[in-house]
């Protein structure tokens, strides 16, 4: 199995604004992914993490469960784009990949490739017509990888609620698991 030094620690930064509401509210949470689980056969490598989110105390945890739908730590989907520019990260160079935004939505979403196959949302900037947010902003502030950094089980959730927002009805983000 996977030990404790193989779980990654992603530190974000989220604002919102609520509907009707002119101030903007800022918090801050970790992205917690646990190691993987080592698969018996022929591949040894760690694989499908479970993650979590940590609340820092303050305003805005309680908005955090909304923000768990907008995660993004895992392999490369088909849809994203890679871009021919990159960022740092502390001390890592990571390339920059661009997820897909449904026709008509005011949205920008960028992952970073913060290990080899490996990526992380980085920065989402978006403005939701309806539910009980207006606009939502996430920057990926620091990083810590383990030894074997894995991508997590449910990785892709922000791909599904890109998807969700280009369905017709209310469109919302929706509660997840926090801690």
């Amino acid at each position: 199995m996977a030990g404790p030094r193989d779980a990654a620690v992603l530190d974000y930064q989220l604002k919102y604004q609520r509907r009707n509401e002119t101030v903007w509210v800022e918090t801050r949470f970790q992205l917690i992914a646990d190691a993987g689980l080592v698969m018996p056969k022929k591949q040894k490598r760690p694989r499908l993490g479970r993650w979590r989110l940590k609340a820092a105390p303050g305003p805005g945890a309680a908005v955090l469960a909304q923000a768990a739908s907008l995660m993004y730590f895992a392999g490369p989907a088909p849809e994203l784009v890679r871009k021919p520019t990159g960022m740092v990260l502390g001390r890592r160079s990571c390339p920059l990949w661009q997820a897909p935004v449904p026709p008509g939505v005011p949205a920008y979403v960028y992952l970073a490739e913060v290990a080899p196959d490996l990526l992380a949302l980085c920065y989402l900037s978006a403005s939701l017509r309806q539910g009980d947010l207006a606009a939502v902003e996430l920057h990926l502030t620091g990083l810590s990888l383990g030894a074997h950094p894995c991508p997590a089980e449910d990785g892709m959730a922000l791909l599904r609620t890109l998807a969700r927002w280009t369905a017709p009805g209310p469109v919302a983000v929706a509660a997840e698991r926090v801690e």
